[in-house]
């Protein structure tokens, strides 16, 4: 039994430079991560919808009410499911917010940002939907 996980492990890491270039997220290293345990992987995809879309309530009110500490909260908070996921697209635009409230604080650039993310996270959660559906196959 260890042999045929030790196969799979290495297919998945060869494999991993080829997703990343081809995908928005990969799930391989979390899916080893959990003894590649589909309901566990399935269970951690859905908590981290939730967290994203936690995330996108509280930036949005935030961003309203320009509440700086809400949002340092809120990027701090999703940035662990984020770098789980592999979602560096999504990375790039939190880790832009969390750097303008350091800085800047410039409502109308964080506002921005806000909204590359609207439009960047459907993507990336379908991209998990796939990564979810490819390794259920392996």
């Amino acid at each position: 039994m260890q042999n045929s996980r030790k196969t799979k492990a290495v297919e998945i890491t060869k494999n991993d430079n080829q997703i990343d270039q081809h995908s928005k997220v990969n799930l391989d290293k979390l899916y080893l991560e959990c003894m590649e345990e589909m309901d566990l992987l399935e269970e951690l995809v859905i908590l981290f919808r939730q967290n994203a879309l936690e995330f996108i309530g509280k930036i949005k009110l935030s961003i309203k009410n320009v509440d700086f500490k809400e949002l340092d909260f809120a990027t701090h908070k999703i940035l662990a499911g984020l770098k789980m996921m592999k979602a560096f697209s999504l990375l790039a635009i939190v880790g832009q917010i969390h750097e303008n409230y350091e800085t800047t604080q410039d409502i109308k650039t964080i506002e921005n940002l806000y909204n590359c993310f609207l439009k960047e996270y459907p993507i990336v959660e379908q991209a998990i939907g796939d990564e979810v559906e490819r390794l259920k196959k392996m």
